[in-house]
């Protein structure tokens, strides 16, 4: 069975699952491709007794229970962010507010009345309510934009009677997922945030006993030295939170106590959006192995985890790339991980292959051992078109710790594009990569190490840059992120801008964007385009209308996975495309 670009892109994508407080029953959301918001059940949750399943759907928020149909609750407010069942019947929910930031209101949906929280001019990001039916802990932000809002959150309890707000003080950049739980007869809340003081560091989770007055003293960082990076945070009723922890390749389900994170359970994929019952004994999560792809799986949190969704069966046909975990150790000493995908049917004897290497984005990301397939330049995709596929871990990303991730701070593309090398380097050592065919296509920031390494490097035949950035300072200046990407810039212009050396590419550049991207801005992509012209490079130019920094389009994402092959097919095999690669350039 041919893999298509129509197949990869086409089937269902699967949401966050929700537990039924007794671990009977997980629900969870599919939508197709192209399908519309208003089309979208969001923020599953289960609330009440019997419990009922609530959530929001075409501007209204409606509950199901174990039998019946679904009913209307409410009709919402036009822009709702997020809603969240309260014991008392009431819901909390975010609703906009002035400049775009949201503003808490909680609506009872029996008699329609709304009550506003005061809690000045701040952006409401996340709530979580005391399992025992308690006082509301309210995450804010500055504002509602990523800089400055997630530079100085804090935190706030509601009481819920009077809509009496305590400040409970500051929290570090990056605050999310506020979770309580109960340590003997004291009340504590942990959230996520990054390691202070760096705003490109490590995630940690935090804790700290909530105070009968006044505010939180201190927070303890429960994973400090952890070589692992916390993920997610889980709330459960009755228990202390459950922590989703990246290790390596790997994923693994912690319980958080006083004493730190006792590990439950680790798993050889990728998994997201965790899910609980009320005692944590019962988990659901979205799951990607290396040869299935992402569908709801559920069962005990220290056991394995059973599939419980079939998101994709157009795909059982397909004879999938065997993948490879690698491991190596960069110049310094620094342990290295990533995976390596061959072409289907072929095995490590039967190389060299052409190969192309896929930097993850963020940094803050990582390559976990999942299905490598997906509308921008994947791993599976390229290997049924006869290339070897190297997915690097270098430093600044998740999954071995702060001081991993931390490694880029004001370094950006040094340490990354050396730890890349030694991984192609041990790659093309095991005879799997022909040195003379290497290319090298990335997005958001692989975009960005996929220029940065054409420009000071000769090791790649060709690249594809897609939605990267080119010149930090403007970036900083321009990007959503702000301050995040401007932690990331070091020195002069020419210790880490691709426009600053473009004097030195040799290898031909597709660049590819989206002309709504405010993430990354275009930019960013017309900068370069201009420094390759100046330079004599041999380049395309792509700009897809109407798209941000995710391409959402299915004609668009067909249309970049079909160029991607025909791009690498052109410079590393030379057969089997006409001499302009099958397309023109421009804007599309």
């Amino acid at each position: 069975m041919e893999l298509t670009a129509e197949l990869v892109v086409s089937g269902l994508r699967v949401g966050g699952p929700a537990v039924s407080p007794d671990g009977r029953s997980v629900v969870f959301a599919a939508r197709g491709v192209g399908d519309g918001a208003e089309e979208r059940p969001e923020g599953l949750r289960w609330c009440g007794e019997p419990a009922e399943l609530v959530f929001r759907v075409g501007g209204q928020l409606c509950a199901v229970g174990a039998s019946g149909p679904a009913r209307v609750l409410a009709d919402l407010p036009e822009g709702v962010r997020w809603h969240l069942p309260l014991a008392s019947g009431e819901v909390a929910l975010a609703v906009p507010g002035p400049g775009g930031a949201a503003r808490l209101s909680l609506l009872d949906p029996v008699s329609g009345v709304s009550r506003a929280v005061d809690l000045g001019e701040r952006h409401v990001a996340e709530a979580a309510q005391r399992p025992d039916g308690g006082p509301l802990a309210v995450l804010t932000w500055e504002g509602p934009g990523y800089d400055p809002g997630l530079l100085r959150p804090r935190v706030h309890l509601v009481d819920l009677v009077d809509l009496a707000v305590r400040d409970l003080g500051p929290v570090a950049a990056g605050a999310r997922s506020p979770a309580w739980w109960r340590s003997g007869d004291r009340w504590r809340l942990a959230h996520l945030a990054l390691t202070p003081p760096g705003l490109q560091a490590g995630m940690a989770v935090f804790d700290a006993e909530v105070p009968e007055s006044g505010a939180i003293a201190g927070h303890v960082n429960r994973t400090a030295g952890l070589a692992a990076c916390p993920l997610e945070l889980v709330q459960v009723e009755r228990g202390a939170p459950l922590v989703l922890v990246a290790a390596g390749l790997d994923t693994e389900i912690h319980r958080l106590g006083e004493a730190g994170l006792t590990l439950l359970a680790r798993h050889e994929a990728r998994v997201e959006r965790l899910a609980a019952d009320g005692t944590g004994e019962v988990v659901a999560a979205v799951v990607s192995r290396g040869d299935a792809p992402p569908d709801v799986c559920s069962g005990p949190v220290g056991g394995e985890l059973s599939r419980v969704s079939d998101s994709r069966p157009e795909l059982r046909g397909i004879r999938w790339g065997e993948r490879l975990r690698l491991s190596c150790s960069a110049p310094d000493g620094v342990e290295l991980d990533g995976l390596l995908v061959l072409p289907p049917g072929r095995g490590e004897l039967d190389g060299p292959f052409p190969l192309v290497v896929l930097p993850h984005g963020g940094p803050y990301d990582r390559h976990a051992d999942g299905f490598a397939l997906d509308w921008h330049p994947s791993a599976q995709w390229l290997a049924h078109a006869g290339f070897a596929a190297l997915l690097p871990n270098p430093r600044g990303g998740a999954g071995r710790g702060h001081e991993f991730a931390a490694a880029v701070a004001g370094r950006v593309g040094h340490e990354e594009l050396t730890d890349l090398l030694a991984l192609l380097d041990h790659v093309v050592g095991l005879g799997v990569a022909d040195p003379e065919r290497v290319g090298i296509a990335g997005w958001s920031h692989g975009g960005y190490l996929a220029a940065w390494a054409v420009a000071t490097t000769d090791r790649f035949a060709a690249a594809l840059v897609g939605a990267g950035v080119s010149d930090w300072g403007r970036q900083g200046a321009e990007g959503e992120w702000g301050a995040f990407d401007a932690a990331l810039a070091c020195g002069e212009a020419e210790d880490h801008d691709p426009v600053a050396r473009a004097a030195g590419i040799r290898a031909p550049v597709l660049l590819v964007h989206g002309a709504e991207d405010v993430n990354v801005p275009v930019s960013q992509a017309e900068l370069l385009r201009d420094a390759l012209v100046e330079h004599g490079v041999e380049h395309e130019l792509v700009v897809y209308e109407g798209e941000g920094h995710v391409i959402e389009g299915v004609e668009q994402q067909v249309d970049l996975l079909e160029r991607t092959r025909e791009w690498f097919t052109r410079w590393l095999v030379g057969e089997g495309v006409g001499a302009d690669g099958g397309r023109g350039g421009g804007r599309a």
